[in-house]
C-alpha cells in the first residue's frame, strides 16, 4: 500500500514495470495489495504515465472530488471512468488503445457524452 501525504495536490505517476492493474476504492484502503493503491482525495492534478497493465480508473477516481486535470499517457489497456468526474476541467489522453480511441472520438462512442462536457479536451491517439 502506497501512503501519500493527505495534503498532496499534484501527482505524476510513472508505472513502468509496476504491474498495477487498478487504483483502489477509498473503502478498500486497508485491503490493498501490491497491484493496487489508493490515491489521496486532495489531488487537483494527476498524470498517469506508462502503466502497461492498468485496465480501469472507474473505481479509483470516484473519491477524487477536487481533481481538475487528468493526463493519461501510454496506458494501452486503460479504459476511462464510466462516469464523469464533476470537477474535471481538462483531460489529456495520449497513446491509448484503438478501442479507447473509437469510444472517445466517435460522436456515437461510449465515452463521448462524458468527455465532450470537459472544457479542455486533448485526445492524441497513435
Amino acid at each position: 500500500m502506497q501512503n501519500f501525504p493527505t495534503s498532496l495536490v499534484r501527482l505524476k505517476l510513472n508505472g513502468r514495470n509496476s504491474g498495477v492493474v487498478s487504483f483502489a476504492k477509498a473503502e478498500e484502503e486497508d485491503m490493498c495489495g501490491s497491484s493496487s493503491f489508493l490515491l489521496p482525495s486532495t489531488l487537483t492534478r494527476l498524470h498517469i504515465i506508462d502503466f502497461m497493465e492498468l485496465e480501469s480508473l472507474s473505481e479509483g477516481l470516484q473519491h477524487l472530488t477536487c481533481l481538475q486535470h487528468l493526463g493519461i499517457w501510454s496506458c494501452p489497456k486503460l479504459d476511462l471512468p464510466e462516469t464523469r468526474l464533476p470537477s474535471l476541467s481538462s483531460l489529456s489522453v495520449c497513446g491509448a488503445s484503438p478501442e479507447l480511441k473509437k469510444k472517445c472520438t466517435s460522436r456515437k462512442g461510449k465515452y463521448w457524452p462524458i468527455i465532450s462536457q470537459i472544457p479542455c479536451l486533448c485526445l492524441d491517439f497513435y
